[in-house]
């Protein structure tokens, strides 16, 4: 193994990334639809799930992404 990610982990990964992504989209949805009152435990749990969920996202594409652009610039 020469230290780069192969291609049906990158497919994976990218699946990861876009469920992740896709479920942070209908949360932003509800919270849009039905806003807690600012503050409250709800607003903080929901923000905090938004925040995280783009934090997984990130990271998990992120160090392939970094390879990439290391390797090839």
């Amino acid at each position: 193994m020469d230290g780069q990610p192969d291609d049906e982990a990158g497919l994976e990964t990218l699946i990861f990334a876009a469920v992740i992504g896709g479920q942070s989209m209908v949360w932003g949805l509800a919270v849009n639809l039905t806003p807690p009152e600012l503050y409250s435990k709800p607003y903080w749990m929901l923000h905090g799930w938004l925040a995280a969920s783009a934090f997984i996202v990130a990271v998990s594409l992120g160090g392939p992404l970094l390879w990439y652009f290391v390797e090839n610039c």
